[in-house]
């Protein structure tokens, strides 16, 4: 399971950065702890989830401290507001979320926006990481290797570029991606806690063959930055742990 892998225990903070699958992560992780109560919420944007995705709602600082005060297990999905136009909740500050996050056994927090790009370059008010995290967790995917790179594919390329050590000719390399994980300002900027590597969207067993290749690009002591390096399909419901 995803909970064993990550080594999700009580009273973690978990933020969620990258691009590929956040909020399929953290909706599917919320789902493997049972008897918990699960603060599910983000410090950007997250999509309005559907109604069996969770078992408690609340929208906006009214009444809260009932919401916060309730004993119930369960995932409890939080936002200040909610962007109707974009079907999408809008997160509290860092500052006022901390003060929520001792009501739950378990926070699973979106720190991290992509448009549902499958790549992105950071800019520098990203991420938004809470202080109190004991997990970050960056989620990436190999689907763009080989293929060119855009604003369609791409969030904030220019950001993205800007990262890169390798030669870069408007095609996505691997070397690429090593590039974002790595750097100071990319997959990890900001991280707080144990840095774990997801590497999403391995939904075949080449995508799995394709992601072991990549990982064997990385020396030892690069992996050693990272408290767990993960390979999986959120979609699929496996997973591989390389360390």
């Amino acid at each position: 399971m995803f909970k064993e892998l990550l080594r999700l225990r009580q009273k973690d903070i978990v933020s969620v950065t990258g691009s590929g699958g956040k909020t399929s992560l953290l909706f599917h992780l919320s789902r493997q702890v049972p008897g918990s109560k699960v603060l599910i919420t983000s410090t950007t944007k997250i999509m309005l989830p559907e109604k069996r995705q969770y078992d408690f709602l609340h929208i906006g600082a009214d009444n809260i401290e009932s919401f916060l005060s309730m004993q119930q297990s369960g995932r409890y999905v939080l936002g200040k507001s909610l962007d109707t136009s974009k079907g999408k909740l809008i997160g509290f500050e860092p500052e006022t979320l901390s003060a929520y996050t001792g009501y739950f056994d378990i926070c699973l927090i979106e720190s991290d926006g992509s448009r549902q790009k499958p790549l992105k370059g950071w800019n520098e008010t990203e991420p938004v990481i809470l202080p109190a995290s004991t997990k970050t967790i960056g989620v990436i995917n190999l689907k763009l290797i080989g293929q060119y790179a855009s604003e369609r594919n791409v969030h904030q390329l220019n950001h993205f570029i800007a990262l890169l050590s390798s030669p870069f000719m408007g095609i996505v390399a691997a070397s690429h991606i090593k590039d974002i994980i790595l750097h100071e300002k990319g997959l990890f900027k900001d991280a707080v806690g144990e840095k774990i590597l997801f590497i999403n969207q391995a939904d075949e067993q080449t995508h799995l063959d394709a992601a072991l290749s990549f990982l064997a690009g990385f020396s030892s002591n690069e992996l050693d930055i990272f408290y767990a390096v993960i390979i999986g399909s959120v979609k699929r419901n496996r997973s591989l742990a390389i360390k």
